[in-house]
């Protein structure tokens, strides 16, 4: 069974490297994508996903705000943070907002493919370099 996968971030460089990336896994699928809070919330209600792939800082609604609102409303979806913020402050905010894994993003090509997979087997994943 493949693991669905719906990617929020606000560059769209970095959202088509990571299709890129998760294309090359044959046990993950991409099944949407998105720019913003607010409509990763609607996409993970429509879409319901296994793992959300969250970038944790965006104009507008954070992805602090966003893992909330899926999480309280779809608990069975798993959120990744998804961050260049190295810092214990993001961290601690993501994981109090319900994300079960946090990778640096310049670490994501090493590291995304294990967390998602970790993750989506109900382990918690924090990458390297984090606090």
């Amino acid at each position: 069974m493949s693991t669905t996968i719906l990617v929020v971030d606000d560059h769209d460089e970095f959202r088509s490297l990571l299709r890129e990336l998760l294309g090359q896994a044959v046990d993950m699928n991409v099944v949407g994508e998105t720019n913003d809070g607010p409509s990763a919330i609607r996409l993970a209600g429509e879409l319901a996903p296994h793992v959300v792939l969250m970038d944790v800082v965006m104009p507008g609604m954070n992805g602090v705000e966003a893992t909330r609102q899926i999480v309280i409303s779809n608990p069975d979806i798993k959120v990744i943070a998804l961050s260049m913020h190295a810092e214990a402050r993001f961290v601690e905010a993501m994981t109090g907002a319900g994300a079960s894994g946090y990778v640096l993003k310049d670490h994501a090509a090493r590291e995304l493919v294990t967390a998602i997979r970790a993750v989506a087997a109900g382990e918690p994943y924090v990458g390297s370099g984090l606090p």
